[in-house]
């Protein structure tokens, strides 16, 4: 097997970056190199890393979001094959070697993902890939199944969870692999449907890593609620990713629920003292605006394969705990059912 490049992403990581180095350490493959990309961290990440001279430090000047530090990594690494872990997941030592093997196989494959158990639970799944809801979110698939009966073989899917992904970027090539004005949230679903778009095919692989309490101060699991942060990032990330990416005829067929969704997050937004942020997220998209046209004619123009065969309906992937009493699990309930009559209409004409 050709040497790997493993590339840990990290920001404040020191309760968990001991147990995710210390997996590395046992990957079954030949390792080229282990970097560790540090987005100005301020706990004590630098002094773990570098217990082990043979570790690759890269500290950022500032911290611009994972999808920053992913760049980094992919353009410093010395190997095409570059795995990307974030610094709360514990790769399993064959799930490297099983990433590699599924290129191997599927020449026409970019990207390979493990399945993602919960590190608490490691007998049950946290999601094992990812589709594209037509409304432009990341539909995380199988979550919270099991493991045990579990039985999948390698397979395509639609977009990228990033949390742990093994790139080629031989078969990558030039592009940038992530935007980084999407400061984090729906940055890896941008990326998966960007390759995606372009033609480059998106692995499952049944192999585990395990799945950390996130980013310590905003993970939902870590904290609890929804930060100002991720509020913010959500909202207008996801509007960027729609402007960006969609075909212009997906975009109109498109617009009349896509309307009926935005009133009711409008909705909620006012209902739970989030105006601002949902505000924050329109002057935001605004002043994009240029570059977000920019982005979409070089991605459209890159474009090989059409929406019909990327974008999906089904539930809706709200994030848990998001929904609290009577009328908001009412009105969840009310836009899922149309979004998926809507959507057993408007996929034929996508």
């Amino acid at each position: 097997m050709p040497a790997l490049s493993v590339c840990v992403i990290n920001y404040n990581g020191e309760e968990c970056l001991h147990a995710t180095l210390a997996a590395i350490r046992k990957i079954r493959v030949e390792v080229a190199e282990v970097m560790v990309i540090d987005s100005a961290s301020t706990d004590d990440s630098a002094r773990i890393v570098l217990q082990d001279p043979s570790h690759r430090l890269l500290r950022l000047a500032d911290n611009r979001g994972p999808g920053r530090a992913r760049n980094v990594g992919f353009s410093e690494a010395v190997s095409d094959l570059v795995l990307f872990i974030d610094n709360d997941v514990v790769v399993s030592p064959e799930a490297p070697g099983h990433l590699i093997r599924a290129f191997a196989d599927d020449e026409s494959a970019t990207f390979a993902m493990p399945w993602v158990l919960y590190a608490h639970d490691p007998d049950t799944i946290q999601y094992d890939g990812a589709g594209s809801h037509f409304l432009g979110l990341m539909a995380l698939e199988n979550a919270d199944r099991p493991v045990k009966g579990h039985e999948v073989p390698t397979r395509p899917i639609q977009s990228l969870v990033t949390a742990c992904f093994l790139v080629d970027r031989a078969r990558w090539g030039t592009p940038p692999l992530f935007d980084e004005s999407l400061f984090i949230y729906l940055e890896d679903h941008d990326l998966g449907l960007r390759a995606r778009i372009m033609g480059h095919r998106i692995l499952s692989v049944p192999t585990p890593c395990y799945h950390g309490r996130g980013t310590p101060g905003l993970s939902l699991r870590s904290v609890g609620h929804y930060t100002d942060l991720r509020i913010e990032n959500l909202i207008t990330n996801r509007w960027a990713l729609l402007l960006k990416n969609y075909q212009a005829r997906s975009l109109l067929v498109l617009a009349p629920f896509l309307a009926v969704f935005e009133f009711f997050q409008l909705a909620g937004a006012i209902k739970k003292g989030w105006l601002r942020h949902w505000g924050w997220g329109c002057r935001t998209i605004l002043s994009r605006r240029e570059s977000i046209r920019r982005k979409r004619r070089a991605i459209q123009e890159a474009r090989m394969t059409p929406d019909r065969d990327i974008l999906g309906g089904g539930p809706i992937p709200f994030s848990g705990g998001l929904f609290k009493g009577r009328i908001e699990t009412l009105a969840a309930r009310l836009i899922d059912s149309g979004s998926r009559g809507y959507w057993a209409l408007a996929r034929h004409l996508v």
